[in-house]
């Protein structure tokens, strides 16, 4: 094959320049700023191509060469005004990355594209064959309709609602309990029936940086396995993994932490890459399957090992998703020819459905149970507010009014119109309150209730001895109070033991 275009008549310069990062294709290794391609007669048959700009050094100032003959450019791409190619010389050449450089425009691109060798290696035919048929193959019709799109856009929402309405915190977790009640994962309440928890995690975020990380991580793979995929299967793999990410998380923690966040989903995602990538290998150009093969184990390994070293991080979960995510990836795998993959959809998609509903029974029967019931631990939460804050100052009132009664008897008409209406009102309500309860029997929040609601009887009881012997000015009343007050103290004792 002639990788020598006809020389030119005469010499032909452009200006243009190097690109500091280009989306898809990196940066020039050799060049930077502004510089000029030449393109010259070398002989009666050849063509020499010098490259001319100041060399990616720091301070560099002076102008350098580069220059190329054509057997040394081959594999070249044009994107709008980009130009990339593959070299053997430059740093390029030596880190066997692309040769990347600007023109001013599209159409000078076009044109100089025209006078660079035509040269295309098997490994860049084979990638760029597969890249037309990943970019054939049925995609959303809009940016809204692509799935990973429809997450992101899901995620970011919950994360408003939860920060901006509900006030959990923006950059930090401010309040807990917009999460847990509205669906963080936690062994205690998501096996007490609120399995629901094991999906609505996955929208939640301990803040902005966390949901920008996942985000971000979701957008960098989603797309290509999305089209990898497909719509449905991708979605399979999405939701799938992130139930077993949750269900690893319950198995390890138990009810010891709260989670919350995509990164289990993601991980799956990533997980499903791979087990796609060593399942349709052969269908995989190298120049594909290498660098993929690379980023995912390194995505994979850097976060699990960064989240063991950090033990806030839920590191369960992100091990979950990761092997559930490859081995859904592996079920479902579809090839990239459009008549096997039509005719594999639907048994794929059964398959990897069926591992889901199986994986996720058996995870549901065999994760750990608590003896306790979250929402019976809420509401008996919600039944103490304010309590902290008044009953301090109610005993402490009561002890000096006490003390006062006791060196003098002359206020004990007020001391005992207060005990009617301040102290055993207070506990009173209080009783009323937590015998009102509807706790799940068996659970330890209703045994508690059964102990405080014997001990706030045997305080209720005391004070009315209290009154009895204020009122009377009886010794023996006040005996029996002072009996009930340690009688209180013994039952408090064991309650919070």
């Amino acid at each position: 094959m002639t990788t020598d275009p006809s020389a030119p008549a005469s010499e032909i310069s452009y200006a243009i320049a190097y690109p500091k990062a280009v989306k898809t294709t990196g940066y020039n290794l050799d060049f930077k700023g502004s510089g000029t391609l030449t393109i010259r007669p070398d002989g009666p048959s050849h063509v020499a191509y010098v490259f001319s700009g100041r060399p990616q050094r720091l301070l560099a100032r002076q102008t350098t060469e580069l220059i190329l003959a054509a057997n040394e450019i081959s594999n070249v791409t044009i994107s709008g005004r980009t130009i990339s190619f593959r070299t053997t010389q430059g740093r390029s050449g030596q880190r066997k990355l692309p040769f990347i450089f600007l023109c001013r425009d599209e159409a000078e691109a076009q044109s100089v594209a025209s006078l660079l060798p035509t040269h295309m290696d098997a490994d860049f035919i084979a990638e760029y064959n597969f890249k037309e048929q990943l970019r054939a193959m049925p995609g959303p019709s809009t940016p809204w309709a692509s799935v990973t799109n429809q997450l992101i856009a899901a995620n970011v929402i919950v994360f408003v609602v939860m920060a901006g309405l509900l006030g959990a915190g923006w950059v930090e977790v401010t309040n807990m309990m917009p999460y847990i009640r509205y669906g963080a994962n936690n062994g205690a309440a998501t096996t007490d029936g609120e399995w629901w928890r094991l999906v609505t995690c996955m929208f939640m975020h301990f803040g902005i940086m966390h949901l920008a990380f996942n985000m971000w991580a979701l957008y960098q793979a989603g797309h290509l396995v999305e089209k990898l995929f497909g719509r449905l299967l991708y979605t399979l793999a999405y939701f799938g993994s992130g139930i077993f990410a949750s269900l690893a998380s319950i198995a390890w923690h138990g009810d010891k932490m709260w989670s919350a966040g995509a990164s289990g989903a993601i991980f799956g995602i990533y997980g499903a890459l791979l087990g796609y990538m060593l399942r349709e290998k052969h269908a995989l150009p190298r120049n594909v399957f290498q660098p993929l093969l690379r980023s995912t184990l390194f995505f994979a390994g850097y976060n699990i090992v960064y989240g063991m070293v950090h033990p806030e991080i839920d590191s369960a979960a992100h091990i979950g998703g990761f092997v559930s995510g490859f081995g859904l990836g592996w079920l479902t795998a579809l090839p990239i020819d459009p008549a096997r993959r039509l005719e594999l959809l639907r048994p794929r998609f059964w398959l990897g459905l069926t591992a889901v509903c199986i994986g996720t029974g058996l995870g549901m029967a065999y994760t750990p149970r608590f003896d306790y019931s979250l929402r019976d631990k809420i509401a008996w939460q919600d039944s103490f507010q304010g309590v902290d804050q008044k009953e301090p100052a109610l005993l402490k009132s009561n002890d000096e009014q006490f003390a006062q009664y006791q060196a003098s008897d002359q206020t004990r008409a007020d001391y005992a119109h207060w005990i009617t209406t301040e102290l055993i009102p207070f506990y009173t309500q209080l009783q009323q309150k937590l015998s009102a309860l509807k706790l799940e029997p068996g659970k330890i929040t209703e045994k508690r209730r059964t102990d405080v609601l014997q001990m706030l009887q045997t305080k209720l009881a005391g004070y009315q001895h209290l009154l009895k012997g204020v009122q009377g000015n009886d010794a023996q009343e006040i005996a029996r109070y002072m009996q009930s007050e340690r009688d209180v103290q013994q039952q408090m004792a064991g309650i919070t033991k």
